[in-house]
């Protein structure tokens, strides 16, 4: 060590020679950081070639990592298996699987894990959490339907087209939507919420910008929210998804007849019993129309009934004779 220090304090212009050899300028070292900070490189391109079709396949899985059984799987089948982040990549899958498909050999092997594989596309599979795999084709096509109605149709064809997606090892999630928002020539707003994640390479894949966005942001619990103004990310809530049941008109003019009368009580589906007048109100609220005379039903008279008159003839009813008493001594 003391003579490495000695020979940089007597000869620095050659020990400078020496560290120009090893890294010329304009070059960098393999540990060395990106231009980006850190980020790693994505590659959005359009697609040259048709996409090949999905291929049956056998697998042989005992205690294998989900990840490493994903990436043999995507390549053996032809098709996009994509991960989510939230599951453990060391987690293990076992199976025996034979002339299958993809889709069949993950919904068999995970149906003992929470975790579920959703179809999104022909060649696109997404294994995430239940809950999660629940949402996606529910979210996908909201999000498809609010695209429509908020961005004119050129706008429309640069999220909805499909594209070639790939980044590296340690590429940040944000670079991926800044990456796509640019391919795009459009700007999503917010994207500040993102955390600062690092993903494993990904292979290139065919995917629409609108899917790619959402699938990525769906792992942090955000989506897109298109309006007028632009676009924007915002938290999920699953329950925007699935809009409250609308009832049937008959029981929405019940509950609120009960309410009316007794507010305190809750709304019943039963059929209340009304007064004709209370109806009347209840149908013309504005009192344009005269309420009309309801005719007073007659009094019946006071006619003693049948049974009353003759106690005999009753229906199966015969009067049973009584046996004196005898005294007892």
């Amino acid at each position: 060590m003391k003579f490495v220090q000695r020979f940089m304090v007597l000869a620095p212009g050659a020990f400078l020679g020496i560290s120009l050899a090893l890294f010329p300028p304009g070059e960098e070292g393999t540990a060395a950081a990106s231009p980006e900070g850190g980020k790693g490189a994505v590659s959005i391109s359009s697609i040259q070639n048709d996409t090949e079709p999905a291929r049956k396949t056998g697998v042989l899985w005992d205690e294998t990592p989900i990840r490493e059984a994903l990436t043999a799987l995507e390549q053996q089948s032809g098709q996009t298996l994509w991960l989510d982040r939230r599951i453990d990549p060391a987690f293990p899958v076992s199976g025996t699987f034979q002339n299958a498909s993809a889709e069949q050999i993950l919904q068999e092997a995970l149906r003992p894990s929470p975790f579920r594989v959703s179809q999104l596309t022909d060649g696109l599979l997404f294994t995430a959490p239940e809950n999660t795999a629940i949402l996606l084709r529910t979210l996908l096509a909201k999000k498809r339907h609010e695209l429509r109605e908020n961005l004119p149709s050129s706008d429309q064809k640069k999220w909805l087209t499909e594209r070639s997606v790939a980044w590296d090892h340690l590429t940040e999630p944000k670079a991926v939507l800044e990456k796509l928002a640019k391919t795009m020539k459009f700007e999503i707003r917010d994207l500040s919420k993102l955390p600062h994640d690092l993903w494993p390479e990904r292979p290139p894949m065919h995917i629409s910008g609108l899917d790619a966005a959402l699938l990525i942001l769906i792992q942090f619990d955000l989506t897109l929210e298109f309006t007028s103004e632009g676009v924007k990310t915002v938290p999920l809530d699953p329950r925007a998804l699935f809009p409250a049941r609308t009832p049937h008109p008959r029981f929405k003019r019940n509950s609120l007849q009960q309410s009316e009368i007794s507010p305190a009580r809750a709304p019943c589906r039963k059929e209340p019993k009304f007064s004709f007048a209370e109806r009347w109100k209840f149908t013309n609220p504005s009192q344009d129309v005269p309420f009309p005379e309801h005719p007073a039903k007659p009094k019946r008279k006071n006619v003693p009934s049948l049974n009353k008159q003759h106690p005999d003839r009753q229906r199966n009813v015969f009067p049973i004779p009584r046996t004196p008493r005898t005294p007892t001594v």
